[in-house]
């Protein structure tokens, strides 16, 4: 699935519905350790079109996650999209996903944070959707500068 096809994914699945207890229960904005992998995709014309010109992701296994910032052409963020997951003994896992956006200063002007379970049986599985935290914003700013520092070059 390309990143583009993704990033609307995760879209079309973010709802404006309440928060539940679980959405924040992993560490989405946790620093970037020392080590992960990063690796940068030129944008193509569907990307550019909503103003990415490039993307880069920075892949970590404590915790484990995956962090995708689009930047424009100044290298300033324009979308994040972090998806991260761990299991839960014996059949069962979990991942929460936050995706923001921003403005052509850098400060986050909207988001949303989704959670799920898959596993066995299915029936337990769970679904949640919320808006952003409050004290998410600066955390989400932060990230994704670490990130294009990290990856941009």
């Amino acid at each position: 699935m390309s990143r583009a096809a993704l990033l609307l994914l995760i879209g079309v699945l973010i709802s404006p519905q309440a928060a539940d207890a679980q959405i924040g229960t992993i560490p989405l904005l946790d620093s970037l350790p020392t080590a992960g992998k990063c690796e940068r995709f030129a944008g193509n014309a569907e990307l550019k079109r909503i103003g990415d010109a490039r993307m880069m992701t920075f892949s970590g296994a404590h915790p484990s996650r995956s962090i995708t910032v689009g930047v424009d052409e100044r290298g300033r963020p324009k979308d994040l999209m972090i998806i991260a997951g761990r299991p839960i003994p014996p059949r069962k896992s979990e991942s929460e996903n936050l995706m923001a956006f921003f403005t052509e200063t850098g400060r986050v002007i909207r988001g949303d944070r989704s959670y799920f379970t898959l596993g066995t049986p299915a029936s337990r599985s769970e679904d949640r959707h919320g808006g952003l935290f409050p004290a998410d914003t600066a955390k989400i700013e932060r990230i994704a500068k670490a990130v294009v520092a990290r990856c941009g070059g």
